[in-house]
């Protein structure tokens, strides 16, 4: 008997002992029941892990619950095929594959399945995520690990448990991955991909994972986002003990994962003293000029320019966010109004107002205008915008001041009076909070 049926029948006997007048149910992982329109609920267990040791000792009428998840059960044997080594299934009482009385299917946990877990189950939802994954791979498309990992091996694919869809992470240690349903370990799973990534796509990965030495919760680290600065995820050409190697990286390095974790390493170095202000600021500009051309609307490196602007916003440098403003990630364009909270700041938020298309960035534009414009007010009224008050505190200003509110109230209107709508309005609520602000000090400043 090999390891493997040793484990089930050691798994088997364990499950019988204990209770002798009640069969404990047969365990069978739910994501490996699969379906066919003719044949219905299936699982070959030839090819998946289960307590099952021999299939003769599965009898018509026998309860299946989930592997890993407990003795609910989910499934009644109601067919054997000894020579395939294939069982079908029928959903019982509280699988979710069973309708209930008004015609849904109902997860384990209450989620109503819908037509992406349908997608999911029929595997419709699988062909089209590798078919764009292809399309994305030849035509060179690809950025970081995370485009690309979901064809890996150590990727547990999307598939429906008991509660409807799951998986589509990274763990090269979940049994549910590509690999080890193929019978890998994971320290080839770990090499293989690594392979995969460095030598048929081009990324760069660490020398550890290629010889299969590196730590799997490392690895999945790195897969999931490569944020970890030390020496176990270390590339060859990374030294975050010198700032001039991570400035070169930060500006050079095609794998935004890469600049990130260099830039995070950078900026804490550069938060204790103001000895490296020159080569952050320089590499600020630089970063500034930098265009994706890869993917319309798309940057790439929009958290790594996020980081420097918002460090450009705590020094007080001005013409850091100036430099951003124009940036092609509506993140980026928010991160930069809202480092402008200042008086001098009000000429560079109204012509970033004028030009802005995208809701999130232009709400967050408008607010920081009106914390401007309404300064005044807001010092005698902190509670709140009220009409009512407003048109005294108007009434009640010198000429000169009221000339200077009217003016930027009006210039203000102009601009969103004649902006179409905005890519994303309707997700936006505070879009129609700022508009209405406005609207309504711009009908009391000119009214006669």
């Amino acid at each position: 008997m090999n390891n493997f049926s040793f484990k089930n029948w050691f798994i088997a006997l364990e499950m019988r002992i204990g209770d002798a007048f009640k069969k404990q149910p047969w365990k069978i992982s739910f994501s490996d029941v699969k379906y066919d329109p003719t044949e219905k609920y299936y699982v070959e267990l030839k090819k998946v892990k289960s307590n099952i040791a021999d299939i003769n000792d599965v009898k018509i009428g026998d309860e299946v619950a989930d592997l890993v998840m407990s003795n609910q059960v989910y499934w009644k044997v109601h067919g054997i095929d000894e020579l395939q080594k294939r069982l079908y299934l029928d959903p019982i009482k509280n699988n979710p594959y069973k309708p209930n009385s008004s015609g849904q299917i109902v997860g384990a946990g209450g989620k109503v399945f819908g037509k992406h877990d349908f997608d999911v189950l029929s595997g419709e939802y699988e062909n089209k995520r590798i078919d764009g994954l292809l399309d994305v791979i030849n035509q060179k498309k690809y950025h970081d690990i995370k485009d690309v990992s979901y064809i890996l091996l150590g990727t547990v694919p999307v598939q429906v448990g008991p509660n409807g869809s799951q998986g589509g992470w990274y763990s090269v240690n979940d049994y549910h991955n590509r690999g080890s349903q193929k019978g890998m370990k994971v320290v080839d799973i770990i090499k293989k991909d690594a392979d995969t990534l460095k030598n048929k796509l081009g990324l760069d990965v660490p020398q550890g994972a290629l010889n299969g030495t590196m730590n799997p919760h490392d690895w999945n680290n790195y897969v999931n986002g490569g944020w970890e600065t030390g020496e176990k995820t270390k590339l060859d050409f990374e030294d975050f003990d010198d700032v001039n190697v991570m400035a070169k990286v930060i500006l050079s390095h095609k794998q935004p994962q890469i600049r990130l974790r260099n830039t995070d390493a950078l900026l804490s170095k550069a938060r204790e003293t103001d000895k490296y202000d020159e080569l952050i600021r320089n590499v600020s500009f630089e970063l500034a000029k930098q265009k994706n051309t890869d993917i319309e609307h798309f940057e790439p490196n929009w958290h790594v320019k996020e980081k420097f602007i918002d460090f450009a916003g705590r020094k007080g440098w001005d013409d850091v966010l100036i430099a951003f403003q124009n940036s092609l990630d509506r993140t980026n364009r928010r991160y930069v109004a809202w480092n402008m909270s200042q008086e001098r700041h009000l000429p560079i938020l109204m012509q970033m107002l004028s030009k802005e298309d995208h809701a999130e960035p232009f709400v967050k534009i408008g607010e920081q205008l009106w914390e401007i414009i309404m300064a005044g007010y807001k010092k005698l009224y902190s509670f709140g915008f009220s009409e009512r008050l407003f048109k005294d505190y108007y009434n009640e200003l010198p000429d000169e001041q009221k000339d200077v509110l009217k003016n930027r109230i009006n210039s203000v209107f102009n601009i969103i009076s004649n902006k179409g709508k905005l890519i994303d309005q309707d997700l936006y609520n505070d879009y129609d909070v700022i508009i209405s602000r406005f609207n309504s000090v711009n009908k009391i400043i000119n009214s006669k």
